[in-house]
Protein backbone atom coordinates (compact mmCIF):
# COMPACT_ATOMS: atom_id res chain seq x y z
CA UNK A 1 0.00 0.00 0.00
CA UNK A 2 1.18 3.63 -0.92
CA UNK A 3 0.33 6.77 0.80
CA UNK A 4 0.63 10.63 -0.56
CA UNK A 5 1.68 11.45 2.69
CA UNK A 6 0.45 14.03 4.86
CA UNK A 7 -0.50 17.50 2.81
CA UNK A 8 -1.37 20.35 3.59
CA UNK A 9 -5.02 21.89 2.30
CA UNK A 10 -4.08 24.65 -1.06
CA UNK A 11 -7.84 26.30 -0.35
CA UNK A 12 -9.61 27.37 3.08
CA UNK A 13 -13.37 28.82 2.59
CA UNK A 14 -16.16 28.99 4.70
CA UNK A 15 -19.55 27.63 3.23
CA UNK A 16 -22.29 29.96 4.58
CA UNK A 17 -25.41 28.66 6.60
CA UNK A 18 -27.38 28.99 9.30
CA UNK A 19 -24.56 28.99 11.62
CA UNK A 20 -21.38 31.87 12.33
CA UNK A 21 -19.28 32.40 9.37
CA UNK A 22 -15.31 31.88 10.00
CA UNK A 23 -13.07 34.54 9.55
CA UNK A 24 -10.11 34.39 7.36
CA UNK A 25 -10.99 30.47 6.51
CA UNK A 26 -7.74 30.65 3.98
CA UNK A 27 -5.88 30.90 7.06
CA UNK A 28 -5.82 27.40 7.15
CA UNK A 29 -3.54 26.77 4.29
CA UNK A 30 -0.40 27.44 6.51
CA UNK A 31 0.82 26.70 10.01
CA UNK A 32 1.33 30.35 11.25
CA UNK A 33 -2.05 31.48 12.03
CA UNK A 34 -5.84 30.32 12.39
CA UNK A 35 -9.62 30.88 11.28
CA UNK A 36 -11.82 31.34 13.74
CA UNK A 37 -15.57 31.66 14.94
CA UNK A 38 -17.61 32.78 17.72
CA UNK A 39 -20.33 30.22 18.55
CA UNK A 40 -23.28 31.19 20.42
CA UNK A 41 -24.31 29.90 23.62
CA UNK A 42 -26.39 26.81 24.09
CA UNK A 43 -25.39 25.01 21.01
CA UNK A 44 -24.40 27.46 18.39
CA UNK A 45 -23.12 26.18 15.55
CA UNK A 46 -20.72 27.69 13.17
CA UNK A 47 -20.96 27.53 8.97
CA UNK A 48 -18.75 24.32 7.55
CA UNK A 49 -14.93 25.09 6.98
CA UNK A 50 -14.08 23.97 4.04
CA UNK A 51 -10.39 22.37 3.26
CA UNK A 52 -10.04 21.48 -0.69
CA UNK A 53 -7.16 21.34 -3.56
CA UNK A 54 -4.75 19.02 -2.44
CA UNK A 55 -2.96 18.23 -5.33
CA UNK A 56 -2.65 14.97 -5.29
CA UNK A 57 -1.23 13.39 -8.16
CA UNK A 58 -2.60 9.41 -7.60
CA UNK A 59 -2.10 7.30 -10.45
CA UNK A 60 -4.54 6.17 -12.64
CA UNK A 61 -6.47 3.44 -12.13
CA UNK A 62 -5.28 3.02 -8.38
CA UNK A 63 -8.04 1.25 -5.56
CA UNK A 64 -8.28 4.18 -2.96
CA UNK A 65 -7.99 2.05 0.54
CA UNK A 66 -8.28 5.01 3.26
CA UNK A 67 -8.50 8.42 3.68
CA UNK A 68 -6.80 9.92 7.25
CA UNK A 69 -7.46 13.61 8.27
CA UNK A 70 -5.97 15.58 10.68
CA UNK A 71 -7.32 19.22 11.89
CA UNK A 72 -5.20 21.45 14.28
CA UNK A 73 -7.99 23.09 16.72
CA UNK A 74 -8.54 24.73 19.63
CA UNK A 75 -11.89 25.82 22.13
CA UNK A 76 -11.88 28.73 24.05
CA UNK A 77 -13.02 26.81 26.86
CA UNK A 78 -13.87 23.23 27.09
CA UNK A 79 -17.51 23.20 25.75
CA UNK A 80 -16.73 23.00 22.14
CA UNK A 81 -16.97 20.10 20.06
CA UNK A 82 -17.32 18.25 16.37
CA UNK A 83 -20.73 18.66 14.90
CA UNK A 84 -19.96 17.48 11.47
CA UNK A 85 -16.68 15.97 9.94
CA UNK A 86 -17.60 15.14 6.30
CA UNK A 87 -15.50 14.48 3.04
CA UNK A 88 -16.26 16.46 0.16
CA UNK A 89 -15.44 16.58 -3.77
CA UNK A 90 -17.25 19.22 -6.63
CA UNK A 91 -18.79 21.40 -4.30
CA UNK A 92 -21.02 19.04 -2.12
CA UNK A 93 -20.53 16.14 0.90
CA UNK A 94 -19.77 13.07 -1.43
CA UNK A 95 -22.38 10.80 -1.16
CA UNK A 96 -22.67 8.16 1.37
CA UNK A 97 -19.85 9.85 3.76
CA UNK A 98 -19.68 8.91 7.45
CA UNK A 99 -19.84 12.04 9.74
CA UNK A 100 -16.65 11.41 11.95
CA UNK A 101 -17.39 13.96 14.83
CA UNK A 102 -15.39 13.02 17.41
CA UNK A 103 -17.37 13.22 21.13
CA UNK A 104 -14.24 14.85 23.27
CA UNK A 105 -14.21 18.46 23.17
CA UNK A 106 -11.37 20.70 21.63
CA UNK A 107 -8.79 21.36 23.72
CA UNK A 108 -9.00 24.56 25.80
CA UNK A 109 -7.18 27.20 24.41
CA UNK A 110 -3.97 25.14 23.23
CA UNK A 111 -4.22 24.01 20.09
CA UNK A 112 -4.18 19.70 19.66
CA UNK A 113 -4.17 17.80 16.67
CA UNK A 114 -7.48 15.59 16.11
CA UNK A 115 -7.26 12.78 13.45
CA UNK A 116 -9.97 11.25 11.76
CA UNK A 117 -10.15 8.14 9.80
CA UNK A 118 -7.13 6.47 8.70
CA UNK A 119 -4.90 3.94 6.17
CA UNK A 120 -8.20 1.39 5.63
CA UNK A 121 -11.02 3.49 6.64
CA UNK A 122 -12.73 5.02 3.55
CA UNK A 123 -15.82 6.46 5.35
CA UNK A 124 -18.56 4.95 3.52
CA UNK A 125 -17.33 6.35 0.62
CA UNK A 126 -16.81 5.33 -3.22
CA UNK A 127 -13.35 6.79 -3.97
CA UNK A 128 -11.37 6.86 -6.94
CA UNK A 129 -8.54 8.37 -8.10
CA UNK A 130 -10.19 11.00 -10.33
CA UNK A 131 -12.54 12.01 -6.90
CA UNK A 132 -9.00 12.45 -5.04
CA UNK A 133 -7.17 14.19 -7.70
CA UNK A 134 -9.68 16.41 -8.19
CA UNK A 135 -9.07 20.01 -6.47
CA UNK A 136 -12.71 20.07 -4.94
CA UNK A 137 -11.88 17.11 -3.24
CA UNK A 138 -11.38 17.35 0.70
CA UNK A 139 -13.19 17.68 3.97
CA UNK A 140 -15.58 20.02 5.86
CA UNK A 141 -15.76 20.85 9.55
CA UNK A 142 -18.58 22.04 11.57
CA UNK A 143 -18.36 23.35 15.32
CA UNK A 144 -21.04 23.48 18.01
CA UNK A 145 -21.03 25.05 21.37
CA UNK A 146 -22.49 23.32 24.29
CA UNK A 147 -21.98 25.58 27.14
CA UNK A 148 -24.57 28.20 28.49
CA UNK A 149 -22.22 30.85 29.89
CA UNK A 150 -21.52 32.65 26.92
CA UNK A 151 -20.51 32.98 23.56
CA UNK A 152 -16.92 31.28 22.97
CA UNK A 153 -14.50 30.94 20.23
CA UNK A 154 -13.40 28.37 18.20
CA UNK A 155 -10.13 28.04 15.59
CA UNK A 156 -8.63 25.79 12.99
CA UNK A 157 -5.39 26.13 12.47
CA UNK A 158 -5.10 24.01 9.62
CA UNK A 159 -6.47 20.44 8.10
CA UNK A 160 -4.30 18.22 6.47
CA UNK A 161 -5.05 14.96 4.31
CA UNK A 162 -3.36 11.60 3.69
CA UNK A 163 -4.34 9.52 1.36
CA UNK A 164 -3.95 5.55 1.32
CA UNK A 165 -4.16 3.65 -1.91
CA UNK A 166 -2.92 0.40 -4.13
CA UNK A 167 -1.63 1.24 -7.51
CA UNK A 168 -4.22 -0.37 -10.00
CA UNK A 169 -3.72 -3.30 -11.99
CA UNK A 170 -5.05 -5.42 -15.27
CA UNK A 171 -7.27 -7.89 -15.91
CA UNK A 172 -6.91 -9.85 -19.22
CA UNK A 173 -10.08 -12.36 -20.49
CA UNK A 174 -8.26 -15.92 -21.48
CA UNK A 175 -10.30 -17.31 -24.20
CA UNK A 176 -9.12 -21.33 -25.50
CA UNK A 177 -10.29 -23.32 -28.06
CA UNK A 178 -9.84 -27.11 -28.67
CA UNK A 179 -9.71 -29.46 -31.30
CA UNK A 180 -10.38 -33.40 -31.57
CA UNK A 181 -13.45 -35.06 -28.71
CA UNK A 182 -12.11 -32.90 -25.62
CA UNK A 183 -12.87 -29.74 -23.77
CA UNK A 184 -10.32 -26.75 -22.75
CA UNK A 185 -10.92 -23.84 -20.35
CA UNK A 186 -9.16 -21.54 -19.08
CA UNK A 187 -9.51 -18.50 -16.19
CA UNK A 188 -9.30 -14.92 -16.46
CA UNK A 189 -5.65 -13.70 -15.01
CA UNK A 190 -4.47 -10.65 -13.46
CA UNK A 191 -1.20 -11.85 -15.85
CA UNK A 192 -0.83 -12.28 -19.84
CA UNK A 193 0.80 -15.58 -19.04
CA UNK A 194 -2.77 -17.46 -20.40
CA UNK A 195 -3.19 -21.31 -18.68
CA UNK A 196 -5.25 -23.51 -20.10
CA UNK A 197 -6.63 -27.21 -18.58
CA UNK A 198 -7.87 -29.70 -21.30
CA UNK A 199 -9.26 -32.86 -21.70
CA UNK A 200 -9.82 -35.53 -23.97
CA UNK A 201 -8.40 -36.48 -27.51
CA UNK A 202 -7.76 -32.28 -27.47
CA UNK A 203 -4.89 -29.80 -28.60
CA UNK A 204 -5.90 -26.70 -26.79
CA UNK A 205 -4.96 -22.76 -27.39
CA UNK A 206 -5.23 -20.10 -25.25
CA UNK A 207 -5.11 -16.18 -26.02
CA UNK A 208 -5.12 -13.48 -23.39
CA UNK A 209 -6.94 -10.12 -24.04
CA UNK A 210 -6.62 -6.95 -21.78
CA UNK A 211 -10.40 -6.10 -21.08
CA UNK A 212 -10.57 -3.48 -18.36
CA UNK A 213 -10.68 0.06 -18.15
CA UNK A 214 -6.66 0.39 -18.46
CA UNK A 215 -6.68 -0.89 -22.26
CA UNK A 216 -3.22 -0.22 -23.85
CA UNK A 217 0.44 -2.26 -22.91
CA UNK A 218 1.63 0.19 -20.15
CA UNK A 219 4.87 -0.62 -21.17
CA UNK A 220 7.62 2.04 -20.65
CA UNK A 221 8.01 5.92 -19.08
CA UNK A 222 5.09 6.79 -17.40
CA UNK A 223 5.79 10.41 -16.52
CA UNK A 224 3.09 12.56 -14.67
CA UNK A 225 3.80 16.36 -14.44
CA UNK A 226 2.50 19.00 -12.22
CA UNK A 227 2.24 22.55 -13.54
CA UNK A 228 -0.19 25.58 -11.79
CA UNK A 229 -2.20 22.56 -10.05
CA UNK A 230 -2.87 20.63 -13.03
CA UNK A 231 -1.39 17.48 -13.76
CA UNK A 232 -0.15 16.39 -17.35
CA UNK A 233 0.63 12.67 -18.05
CA UNK A 234 2.72 12.24 -20.95
CA UNK A 235 4.92 8.84 -22.27
CA UNK A 236 7.03 7.72 -24.84
CA UNK A 237 3.93 6.81 -26.63
CA UNK A 238 0.44 7.14 -26.57
CA UNK A 239 -1.30 5.07 -23.92
CA UNK A 240 -4.88 4.83 -23.51
CA UNK A 241 -4.55 3.20 -19.75
CA UNK A 242 -7.52 4.19 -17.56
CA UNK A 243 -6.40 7.79 -18.13
CA UNK A 244 -4.64 8.72 -21.87
CA UNK A 245 -1.28 9.57 -21.67
CA UNK A 246 0.36 11.34 -24.96
CA UNK A 247 3.28 10.41 -26.89
CA UNK A 248 5.27 13.77 -26.22
CA UNK A 249 8.81 12.07 -24.93
CA UNK A 250 11.00 11.76 -27.75
CA UNK A 251 13.91 10.47 -25.73
CA UNK A 252 14.80 9.75 -21.80
CA UNK A 253 17.84 8.78 -20.66
CA UNK A 254 18.03 5.57 -18.31
CA UNK A 255 16.90 6.09 -14.79
CA UNK A 256 19.57 3.87 -12.10
CA UNK A 257 19.60 2.78 -9.07
CA UNK A 258 23.19 2.06 -7.77
CA UNK A 259 25.47 1.64 -4.68
CA UNK A 260 28.59 3.42 -4.10
CA UNK A 261 30.36 0.18 -3.05
CA UNK A 262 29.96 -3.46 -3.42
CA UNK A 263 29.38 -3.79 0.46
CA UNK A 264 26.58 -1.54 0.99
CA UNK A 265 25.18 2.26 1.75
CA UNK A 266 23.30 4.40 0.47
CA UNK A 267 21.16 3.36 -2.75
CA UNK A 268 21.17 6.28 -5.00
CA UNK A 269 18.68 7.93 -7.93
CA UNK A 270 20.20 8.96 -10.63
CA UNK A 271 18.75 10.28 -13.95
CA UNK A 272 19.98 12.41 -17.23
CA UNK A 273 17.96 14.42 -19.23
CA UNK A 274 14.05 13.69 -21.37
CA UNK A 275 13.49 15.10 -24.52
CA UNK A 276 10.29 16.05 -25.29
CA UNK A 277 8.59 16.87 -28.64
CA UNK A 278 7.64 21.17 -28.73
CA UNK A 279 4.05 20.75 -29.07
CA UNK A 280 3.91 19.24 -25.59
CA UNK A 281 4.12 22.80 -24.57
CA UNK A 282 2.55 26.25 -25.55
CA UNK A 283 -1.02 24.93 -25.53
CA UNK A 284 -0.79 23.46 -29.24
CA UNK A 285 -2.45 20.21 -28.69
CA UNK A 286 -5.75 19.85 -25.62
CA UNK A 287 -3.38 17.85 -23.52
CA UNK A 288 -0.29 20.28 -24.13
CA UNK A 289 0.96 22.17 -20.98
CA UNK A 290 -0.50 25.88 -22.07
CA UNK A 291 3.06 28.12 -21.32
CA UNK A 292 5.35 29.38 -23.84
CA UNK A 293 8.39 29.37 -23.91
CA UNK A 294 8.32 26.18 -21.68
CA UNK A 295 8.58 26.76 -17.92
CA UNK A 296 11.74 26.77 -16.35
CA UNK A 297 11.05 24.02 -14.15
CA UNK A 298 8.41 21.07 -13.65
CA UNK A 299 7.94 19.06 -11.16
CA UNK A 300 7.91 15.15 -12.24
CA UNK A 301 6.80 11.96 -10.69
CA UNK A 302 8.39 8.86 -12.93
CA UNK A 303 6.38 5.55 -12.93
CA UNK A 304 6.43 2.50 -15.33
CA UNK A 305 4.10 -0.35 -16.31
CA UNK A 306 4.78 -3.12 -17.86
CA UNK A 307 2.39 -5.52 -19.96
CA UNK A 308 2.86 -8.96 -17.28
CA UNK A 309 2.94 -6.17 -14.20
CA UNK A 310 -0.60 -5.89 -12.10
CA UNK A 311 0.46 -2.40 -11.02
CA UNK A 312 2.30 0.80 -11.81
CA UNK A 313 5.83 1.54 -10.21
CA UNK A 314 6.78 4.41 -8.53
CA UNK A 315 9.85 5.48 -9.37
CA UNK A 316 11.17 8.51 -8.00
CA UNK A 317 10.05 11.82 -7.48
CA UNK A 318 12.19 14.62 -8.84
CA UNK A 319 13.05 18.05 -10.77
CA UNK A 320 12.62 18.94 -14.54
CA UNK A 321 14.79 21.84 -15.34
CA UNK A 322 14.71 23.38 -18.94
CA UNK A 323 18.28 22.72 -20.55
CA UNK A 324 17.07 24.05 -24.17
CA UNK A 325 14.49 24.72 -26.49
CA UNK A 326 14.74 24.84 -30.78
CA UNK A 327 12.61 23.89 -33.08
CA UNK A 328 12.87 20.33 -32.90
CA UNK A 329 12.67 19.17 -29.19
CA UNK A 330 12.74 20.85 -25.83
CA UNK A 331 15.21 18.98 -23.03
CA UNK A 332 15.28 19.18 -19.47
CA UNK A 333 17.95 17.88 -16.87
CA UNK A 334 16.03 15.16 -14.45
CA UNK A 335 17.69 16.26 -10.80
CA UNK A 336 16.61 14.09 -7.69
CA UNK A 337 15.72 15.76 -4.12
CA UNK A 338 19.20 16.30 -2.38
CA UNK A 339 19.89 15.99 1.49
CA UNK A 340 21.67 19.03 3.08
CA UNK A 341 21.68 18.26 6.53
CA UNK A 342 25.03 18.55 8.17
CA UNK A 343 26.68 17.24 11.28
CA UNK A 344 29.62 18.92 12.79
CA UNK A 345 33.41 18.11 13.19
CA UNK A 346 34.29 16.25 16.57
CA UNK A 347 30.90 14.49 17.07
CA UNK A 348 31.27 10.85 18.49
CA UNK A 349 28.25 8.53 16.92
CA UNK A 350 28.30 7.44 20.54
CA UNK A 351 26.69 10.25 21.67
CA UNK A 352 24.89 11.53 18.58
CA UNK A 353 22.39 8.60 19.04
CA UNK A 354 20.14 7.78 21.47
CA UNK A 355 19.33 5.78 24.25
CA UNK A 356 22.35 3.81 22.60
CA UNK A 357 25.04 4.09 19.86
CA UNK A 358 23.34 0.63 17.69
CA UNK A 359 23.56 0.95 13.96
CA UNK A 360 19.86 0.93 14.20
CA UNK A 361 19.53 3.93 16.48
CA UNK A 362 22.23 5.57 14.57
CA UNK A 363 19.67 5.54 11.74
CA UNK A 364 16.71 6.52 14.03
CA UNK A 365 18.80 9.62 14.53
CA UNK A 366 19.08 10.45 10.98
CA UNK A 367 15.61 9.79 10.09
CA UNK A 368 14.88 12.42 12.76
CA UNK A 369 17.07 14.74 10.85
CA UNK A 370 16.15 14.37 7.44
CA UNK A 371 12.52 14.20 8.29
CA UNK A 372 12.01 10.53 7.46
CA UNK A 373 10.38 7.51 9.00
CA UNK A 374 12.76 3.91 9.84
CA UNK A 375 12.14 1.20 8.48
CA UNK A 376 14.47 -1.42 9.76
CA UNK A 377 12.35 -4.74 9.35
CA UNK A 378 15.34 -6.03 7.37
CA UNK A 379 18.08 -4.69 9.44
CA UNK A 380 20.52 -7.09 11.37
CA UNK A 381 18.78 -8.54 14.58
CA UNK A 382 22.02 -7.61 16.05
CA UNK A 383 23.10 -4.02 15.08
CA UNK A 384 26.71 -3.25 15.73
CA UNK A 385 27.63 -0.79 17.99
CA UNK A 386 28.94 2.31 16.58
CA UNK A 387 32.50 4.38 17.75
CA UNK A 388 34.04 6.82 15.84
CA UNK A 389 34.50 10.59 16.54
CA UNK A 390 34.40 12.58 13.20
CA UNK A 391 37.51 14.63 12.08
CA UNK A 392 35.00 17.05 10.04
CA UNK A 393 31.72 18.60 9.06
CA UNK A 394 29.73 16.24 6.90
CA UNK A 395 26.73 15.54 5.36
CA UNK A 396 24.39 13.36 7.25
CA UNK A 397 22.96 11.33 3.97
CA UNK A 398 26.72 11.00 3.17
CA UNK A 399 28.24 9.85 6.28
CA UNK A 400 24.91 7.29 6.71
CA UNK A 401 25.89 6.03 3.41
CA UNK A 402 29.31 4.93 4.65
CA UNK A 403 28.38 4.05 8.32
CA UNK A 404 25.76 1.61 6.34
CA UNK A 405 28.43 0.14 4.02
CA UNK A 406 30.83 -0.68 6.71
CA UNK A 407 28.63 -2.19 8.69
CA UNK A 408 27.54 -4.35 5.50
CA UNK A 409 23.59 -2.94 5.01
CA UNK A 410 22.00 -0.78 1.96
CA UNK A 411 19.27 1.65 2.14
CA UNK A 412 16.85 3.68 -0.25
CA UNK A 413 14.04 6.23 0.51
CA UNK A 414 10.92 6.01 -1.03
CA UNK A 415 7.93 8.07 0.04
CA UNK A 416 9.14 9.65 3.21
CA UNK A 417 10.46 6.11 4.31
CA UNK A 418 14.05 5.06 4.68
CA UNK A 419 14.15 1.70 4.28
CA UNK A 420 17.77 0.26 5.90
CA UNK A 421 18.25 -3.70 4.67
CA UNK A 422 21.09 -6.24 5.84
CA UNK A 423 22.92 -7.09 2.65
CA UNK A 424 22.55 -10.93 3.40
CA UNK A 425 18.49 -10.04 3.55
CA UNK A 426 16.14 -11.08 1.06
CA UNK A 427 13.56 -8.34 0.29
CA UNK A 428 11.42 -11.09 -1.68
CA UNK A 429 11.78 -13.29 -4.38
CA UNK A 430 11.07 -13.46 -8.28
CA UNK A 431 11.68 -16.66 -10.93
CA UNK A 432 13.43 -15.81 -14.00
CA UNK A 433 13.37 -19.61 -14.59
CA UNK A 434 12.19 -19.46 -18.68
CA UNK A 435 15.29 -18.04 -20.60
CA UNK A 436 12.62 -15.58 -22.62
CA UNK A 437 12.54 -13.70 -19.68
CA UNK A 438 15.85 -12.22 -20.00
CA UNK A 439 17.38 -11.24 -23.35
CA UNK A 440 20.75 -12.95 -23.43
CA UNK A 441 23.05 -14.60 -20.96
CA UNK A 442 23.87 -12.39 -18.09
CA UNK A 443 27.68 -10.79 -17.82
CA UNK A 444 29.04 -12.86 -14.59
CA UNK A 445 32.32 -10.72 -13.67
CA UNK A 446 34.72 -10.72 -10.54
CA UNK A 447 36.72 -7.19 -9.09
CA UNK A 448 40.20 -6.96 -8.87
CA UNK A 449 40.69 -9.79 -5.76
CA UNK A 450 41.48 -7.80 -2.77
CA UNK A 451 43.50 -9.50 0.03
CA UNK A 452 42.99 -6.90 2.87
CA UNK A 453 40.95 -5.28 4.24
CA UNK A 454 42.31 -2.27 6.24
CA UNK A 455 39.93 0.53 8.46
CA UNK A 456 42.68 2.73 9.72
CA UNK A 457 44.85 0.31 12.64
CA UNK A 458 42.39 -2.33 11.57
CA UNK A 459 42.41 -4.95 8.53
CA UNK A 460 41.53 -8.25 7.81
CA UNK A 461 43.76 -10.60 5.70
CA UNK A 462 42.35 -13.69 3.68
CA UNK A 463 44.02 -16.62 2.60
CA UNK A 464 42.15 -16.79 -0.69
CA UNK A 465 44.11 -14.21 -2.68
CA UNK A 466 47.51 -13.75 -1.50
CA UNK A 467 48.36 -11.87 -4.90
CA UNK A 468 45.65 -9.58 -4.27
CA UNK A 469 45.29 -5.94 -3.50
CA UNK A 470 44.66 -3.80 -0.26
CA UNK A 471 40.69 -2.60 -0.15
CA UNK A 472 40.99 0.44 2.46
CA UNK A 473 38.00 2.38 4.35
CA UNK A 474 38.34 5.87 5.35
CA UNK A 475 36.99 5.14 8.66
CA UNK A 476 36.14 1.88 10.91
CA UNK A 477 32.87 3.15 12.28
CA UNK A 478 32.45 0.14 15.11
CA UNK A 479 36.37 0.40 16.08
CA UNK A 480 37.20 -3.02 15.64
CA UNK A 481 37.88 -5.53 13.13
CA UNK A 482 34.13 -7.07 13.70
CA UNK A 483 32.88 -5.66 9.97
CA UNK A 484 36.00 -6.57 7.97
CA UNK A 485 35.61 -9.87 7.32
CA UNK A 486 31.71 -9.33 5.68
CA UNK A 487 33.04 -6.72 3.72
CA UNK A 488 35.96 -8.75 2.41
CA UNK A 489 33.67 -11.56 1.42
CA UNK A 490 31.33 -8.49 -0.65
CA UNK A 491 33.96 -7.40 -2.34
CA UNK A 492 35.52 -10.63 -3.99
CA UNK A 493 31.82 -12.02 -4.55
CA UNK A 494 30.69 -12.93 -8.11
CA UNK A 495 28.24 -10.02 -9.79
CA UNK A 496 26.28 -10.42 -12.74
CA UNK A 497 24.43 -8.33 -14.93
CA UNK A 498 20.96 -9.65 -16.27
CA UNK A 499 19.10 -7.40 -19.36
CA UNK A 500 15.63 -8.68 -18.73
CA UNK A 501 12.55 -7.21 -20.87
CA UNK A 502 10.41 -4.67 -19.17
CA UNK A 503 7.35 -6.87 -19.54
CA UNK A 504 8.42 -9.16 -16.68
CA UNK A 505 7.33 -6.38 -15.01
CA UNK A 506 9.24 -3.26 -13.99
CA UNK A 507 7.22 -2.95 -10.72
CA UNK A 508 9.22 -6.69 -9.81
CA UNK A 509 12.48 -4.98 -9.41
CA UNK A 510 13.20 -3.99 -5.94
CA UNK A 511 16.39 -3.56 -4.05
CA UNK A 512 17.33 -6.95 -2.17
CA UNK A 513 15.37 -8.89 -3.90
CA UNK A 514 16.12 -12.20 -4.76
CA UNK A 515 16.15 -12.89 -8.85
CA UNK A 516 16.47 -16.58 -9.70
CA UNK A 517 17.26 -17.76 -13.49
CA UNK A 518 17.82 -20.79 -14.92
CA UNK A 519 20.61 -19.84 -18.13
CA UNK A 520 20.58 -22.47 -20.43
CA UNK A 521 23.05 -20.31 -22.77
CA UNK A 522 26.20 -21.28 -20.76
CA UNK A 523 28.62 -24.47 -21.79
CA UNK A 524 26.84 -26.22 -18.65
CA UNK A 525 23.31 -24.87 -17.88
CA UNK A 526 23.02 -23.08 -14.90
CA UNK A 527 21.33 -21.76 -12.30
CA UNK A 528 22.39 -18.20 -10.86
CA UNK A 529 20.56 -17.02 -8.01
CA UNK A 530 21.41 -12.63 -7.90
CA UNK A 531 20.95 -11.13 -4.89
CA UNK A 532 19.94 -7.18 -6.68
CA UNK A 533 21.69 -4.45 -5.37
CA UNK A 534 21.07 -1.86 -8.80
CA UNK A 535 18.47 -1.64 -11.66
CA UNK A 536 18.53 0.70 -14.68
CA UNK A 537 15.67 1.07 -16.32
CA UNK A 538 15.65 1.71 -20.61
CA UNK A 539 12.52 3.11 -21.44
CA UNK A 540 13.93 3.34 -25.38
CA UNK A 541 15.17 -0.18 -25.20
CA UNK A 542 12.05 -1.38 -23.25
CA UNK A 543 14.87 -3.14 -21.08
CA UNK A 544 15.55 -3.40 -17.73
CA UNK A 545 19.30 -4.61 -16.80
CA UNK A 546 19.29 -5.75 -12.73
CA UNK A 547 23.02 -5.76 -11.18
CA UNK A 548 23.91 -7.53 -7.77
CA UNK A 549 25.67 -10.08 -6.22
CA UNK A 550 25.46 -13.87 -7.53
CA UNK A 551 25.65 -17.15 -6.56
CA UNK A 552 25.94 -20.42 -9.87
CA UNK A 553 25.18 -23.34 -9.39
CA UNK A 554 24.99 -26.24 -11.98
CA UNK A 555 21.09 -27.75 -13.00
Amino acid sequence: MADTGLVLCGTGANISGSGTDWSNPSNITSESNYADATLQKDGGLSDYLRATNFSFSLPSGATIDGVEVQIHKAGETVSQYDEYVYLVEGGSIISGSENKAQSTSWVESTPATSTYGGSSDTWNCSLSDTIVNSSTFGVQIMAEHQGGLANRWARVYWIKVKVYYTEGGTTYQTLASAAGSGVATAINKTSRRAECTSSGNVSAVTTAKQIDSADGDGSGLLLSIKHEGMIYRYGIKDQALAAQWHGTIMEVDPVKLSLPTRHGGFLKVSAGQVRFVPSAFGGVEPWSIDVWPPPKELDAIFRCKSTDQQGVAKLFEGKLYRESVSEKDVVYDVYIPSYTETIGAGISLASWSTPDSTLINFFEKVCDVLGLTLDSSKATADPPTLDHNLSNERLVIDLASEVAAFCCHLFWVADGILYLQDMSVSNGSLSLKNPNDFFRSPAYTDEIPVNRVVAGTHKFEGTEYPYGVDYTLSANYTGNDSQLQRIYELVNGQWAEVPVPAESGCGEFVPGKQVTLHDARLAVPSETIINMRGVSYDFIKSSVKIAGHCLMNEL
